[in-house]
């Protein structure tokens, strides 16, 4: 079994290898006949500041007395250097609690090529700091004005593993096909992540030594329907992910692998004036390799959302989202995953009621308010709450977000 999945990643790779080829060839064989179209050059830019508070633990920052840790920069530019060629890039500077410092970094960077443009069929092949294409919102997360809420869903888009989930350093085709009965749109990358503290803190706790490493190639598929201009959107999204641990630790924690398949399936419905959005994700993790005890850890992720969202008059926009994760679907309670563990039962699900509000002032400016009814501790940062007995299991966020695009 081994042995085919990383068959099947070399040739995953070969395959990628072979697309940049060809598409080094191509921008070659263009050089002469098409120079770069600076007027095209677009540049953008986003300033988010928002302000959290939590009735108990810790949520971007330490939030219980009120916290301003949450800010997010970025710059991002785009062009179109031939007609066959584009250029983006958005360098990024995100202070998150203890989870990002606010360091600036390459959030992602591609060249962009057609392969073959007729009005029925779009074909493209990217390549470097890829975007990861899952579910409905990823793409975009980076920019606040394209989420629905101050935070996404944190079931299906887990902040606390961002960098992970943003985007890869990697090749993709992607594909657009129209057709009367609507565009179906295919993305497929095969990259390395983007894997820091936060990862390995997420998968295996906060006191444990090493450093996490790519073991083989992350592997994405996503497949989006889109029917009437956005009035149905129907989506799935699968990922192969693998990752190791350099423990330095021999005879006590062996340099463990981490491997995971993730199934998302995704759906949206638009009107005038509703939006009904809803995701189910399934994602076995397996640890191998590391010790008996942490190789125990093997759980099946099961987790989801419902959304549904109403535009009112004078640009707002109202909110309403449950959305639950369990880290395991056979032991919903988190009593077996107590016992096995020593940490609470709540620690292995996480229940979450927002209502929120959003105002966009202009085209440049928004304003948004949410509230956050939580049941359990799942998907909090064990960097900001690092004894998790300490957690409690019901509790409340507050947040307001001001946001300027430019």
């Amino acid at each position: 079994m081994k042995k085919s999945r990383k068959s099947y990643r070399k040739q995953s790779f070969s395959l990628c290898a072979l697309l940049a080829s060809l598409l080094l060839a191509n921008i070659n064989s263009h050089a002469d006949a098409h120079l770069p179209n600076l007027s095209s050059l677009q540049i953008h830019g986003f300033l988010t500041q928002a302000y959290v508070m939590t009735s108990h633990n810790n949520w971007f920052g330490d939030s219980q007395d009120g916290s301003l840790a949450f800010t997010e920069l970025g710059i991002n530019a785009s062009l179109q250097a031939t007609p066959y060629l584009r250029l983006a890039a958005q360098g990024l500077s995100r202070r998150a609690g203890k989870m990002d410092d606010g360091g600036p970094r390459l959030d992602y960077g591609l060249l962009d090529y057609q392969l073959l443009s007729r009005p029925e069929i779009n074909l493209g092949l990217r390549i470097g700091r890829l975007k990861n294409p899952i579910g409905l919102y990823n793409s975009t997360r980076d920019v606040a004005a394209t989420r629905p809420t101050i935070f996404l869903p944190q079931s299906i888009y887990f902040d606390r593993v961002r960098n992970l989930l943003m985007s890869a350093d990697g090749a993709g085709v992607y594909s657009d096909i129209e057709s009367g009965r609507g565009t179906l749109s295919v993305d497929i990358n095969a990259g390395r992540a983007l894997l820091d503290e936060n990862v390995k803190t997420s998968f295996l706790g906060a006191i444990l030594p090493g450093e996490m490493e790519n073991h083989d190639l992350n592997l994405f598929l996503r497949v989006l329907y889109d029917y009437d201009a956005g009035r149905i959107r129907l989506g799935f999204t699968a990922i192969d992910f693998s990752m190791r641990l350099d423990s330095g630790l021999p005879g006590l924690v062996g340099d463990g692998v981490i491997e995971g398949k993730y199934w998302l399936a995704s759906a949206e419905y638009n009107t005038e004036f509703w939006s009904f959005a809803g995701e189910y994700l399934r994602e076995p993790v397996n640890f191998n390799a590391f010790n008996p005890i942490i190789d125990s850890n093997d759980g099946d992720i099961e987790s989801g959302y419902l959304q549904l969202q109403r535009r009112l008059p004078r640009n707002l926009t109202a909110t309403l989202r449950y959305e639950s994760f369990y880290f395991d679907r056979h032991d919903r309670d988190g009593k077996r995953t107590s016992l096995r563990t020593g940490s609470p039962a709540h620690a292995a699900f996480m229940h979450d009621w927002t209502a929120g509000l959003r105002w966009d002032i202009n085209s440049q400016l928004l304003l948004s308010a949410e509230y956050h009814r939580v049941n359990g501790t799942a998907l909090l940062s064990l960097s900001e709450n690092p004894v998790i007995n300490n957690t409690r299991q019901r509790w409340d966020i507050f947040a307001l977000q001001l946001s300027y695009l430019f």
